[in-house]
């Protein structure tokens, strides 16, 4: 049996100094002056980590597999996100990788901003704050804000805009992204991509003439996750106007989302709907609205279950009630105790970090204060690497006689891919599995206390 201490509440991406730091580290400004100049000098499996402070530049990472990082790195304090800023001043993309970066390549803790277009260029028509081409990195607890096309042209636009990319996006921040006389524009695009989008917020994102909008947009994707993202004020002046997701041509999972727009789906799609609040902007009262949109009736393969849309959709578990959110206007979507989408969501999902059966929406309802470890609970135990390739590890330091501690590792959709009990050392093997985001669940035998956290599965 284990002695077991506080295990420290770890967010979603954890990404321990040891896993992203195997190379050299290039301090921006203190090795060299510009950014660009610390990528330039890097090789694989480098950190460029960069201080505090406005840097006026437009990246690109040639191809390597670095890992770009403001001082978040260091020590996980948000502050130094606000505080390291790469400013594209609307030249061009402020950061691109086109050169087949893999998931090794990373992003991570910035404010980024002034991202547009490269100006009348249509070989690369492209535009937004990060753009990924036949590139695939892990982008993490950035600020994404303030971007707009400059050039009007048939244009493809977002926030983060990827094509032919298997990125992961998590945790990221992104707002006013406007433009005009584009083909595409979204928070968030994935154009013939396979993306994780894991825990975004995404907001006034929109702008005219636009042909395909919203916070986030897919077209001609195999298989998106889309999972626990806030998305609102997405005005578009297309049909439908107020899009928080649009999908075209694609397959998605989309799971546990607040959407204040529609979700709208145009021509063929293949989706599985689930836990989701799905809502006209600010008029829940308004029977003309409908949560879900078909500008296609009938052309797309729909499994819509526990949702709450407005307008009502058939399926199980769906309701058409108002969620009751803290402050609608003012865009708190915490739901308030007496909301009808607390512990309604699919019993065989995820359970929430409280351990209660799994609320609707992105942001649970805390009601169960056992599921906080306690101070003389789930500490000493090391979980890494997260992301993991093959080998999570979960390590406990020493004995105790009157504890023990049982661990499952779920999927999104709660089916349960290895459980058992701790030991010292305990190896579990992921290697099989598809890339995504996971859940591992401790549970003390001795207190009934439980503990969860994201495990996030990255390819080689």
């Amino acid at each position: 049996m284990k002695t077991l201490y506080k295990l420290s509440a770890i967010c979603a991406f954890v990404l321990s100094t040891s896993t992203l730091l195997p190379g050299t580290t290039i301090n921006i400004p203190t090795d060299y002056n510009s950014i660009q100049e610390g990528i330039d000098h890097a090789t694989n499996g480098d950190t460029v980590l960069v201080a505090p402070g406005r840097y006026v530049e437009n990246l690109n990472f040639k191809g390597k597999n670095i890992v770009l990082a403001s001082y978040f790195l260091k020590n996980k304090d948000e502050a130094f996100i606000k505080q390291t800023t790469i400013d594209g001043n609307f030249l061009a993309p402020v950061i691109t990788l086109e050169n087949g970066e893999t998931q090794s390549a990373r992003i991570i803790g910035f404010t980024i901003e002034g991202g547009a277009n490269i100006f009348d260029n249509t070989e690369f028509p492209y535009a937004g704050g990060i753009v990924c081409v036949g590139a695939s990195p892990v982008i993490w607890k950035n600020r994404i804000r303030n971007c707009q096309n400059t050039y009007f042209g048939y244009l493809e636009m977002g926030g983060i805009y990827c094509r032919n990319s298997n990125a992961m996006i998590t945790e990221n921040s992104i707002d006013s992204i406007q433009g005009a006389f584009l083909q595409q524009l979204g928070g968030i695009v994935s154009n013939q991509s396979n993306l994780q989008v894991n825990k975004n917020r995404i907001s006034k994102v929109g702008g005219g003439y636009i042909f395909n909008g919203a916070g986030i947009l897919a077209d001609s994707s195999s298989m998106l996750n889309i999972t626990f993202n806030v998305i609102d004020s997405c005005i578009f002046d297309d049909i439908p106007s107020t899009s928080a997701i649009k999908i075209l041509h694609s397959q998605a999972e989309i799971v546990n989302n607040t959407l204040v727009g529609e979700l709208a789906l145009e021509y063929e799609n293949q989706v599985t709907i689930k836990n989701n609040i799905i809502l006209p902007p600010y008029n829940f009262g308004n029977p003309s609205e409908h949560g879900i949109v078909e500008l296609n009736p009938g052309s797309s393969v729909i499994d819509a279950t526990y949702n709450d849309v407005k307008g009502g959709w058939t399926g199980v578990g769906n309701i058409d009630m108002d969620p009751l959110f803290i402050d609608w206007a003012g865009q708190d979507f915490h739901l308030k105790p007496n909301s009808p989408c607390i512990d309604a969501g699919d019993p065989g999902s995820w359970p929430d970090p409280d351990a209660t059966r799994a609320d609707i929406g992105a942001l649970y309802f805390q009601q169960n204060v056992n599921a906080t470890p306690s101070p003389t609970l789930f500490t000493g135990i090391q979980i890494y690497p997260n992301p993991v390739v093959d080998l999570l590890h979960i390590d406990i330091a020493e004995e105790q006689p009157d504890s023990s501690i049982t661990y499952r590792i779920l999927t999104i959709n709660g089916k349960i891919i290895s459980e058992g009990w701790l030991k010292t050392r305990t190896n579990i093997n992921l290697k099989s599995y598809p890339t995504g985001t996971y859940l591992l669940e401790l549970k003390s035998d001795q207190t009934g206390s439980i503990y969860t956290q994201q495990i996030i599965k990255i390819q080689e």
